[in-house]
């Protein structure tokens, strides 16, 4: 199919500017005029995630002490035995 472009091109004149689209984004994504926005298709995967937008943070809050007992655990287990009360005076 052969398209006829004399339309486009009778009322141009050479010296007339050409209006060019810009087109704003990152290399993840871009934002087109009409305000839509393309993601990269490398990020597909992140894309396809059906996420419950109503499932919030969840917040873990740790007992004081824990890190203590989780290094002190750690030295157990390589066989440290604890220093006495005479070790310590020395």
């Amino acid at each position: 199919m052969v398209r006829d472009l004399r339309y486009r091109t009778e009322n141009v004149s050479a010296d007339e500017e050409v209006k060019q689209t810009v087109l704003s984004g990152n290399d993840y994504q871009l934002v087109l005029p009409s305000g839509a926005t393309v993601g990269h298709r490398s990020l597909t995967r992140y894309y396809r995630q059906k996420l419950d937008p109503n499932r919030g943070a969840v917040v873990v809050k740790k007992k004081p002490g824990a890190a203590f007992h989780s290094l002190m655990a750690k030295y157990r287990a390589l066989g440290w035995t604890g220093a006495s009360a005479a070790d310590l005076e020395r």
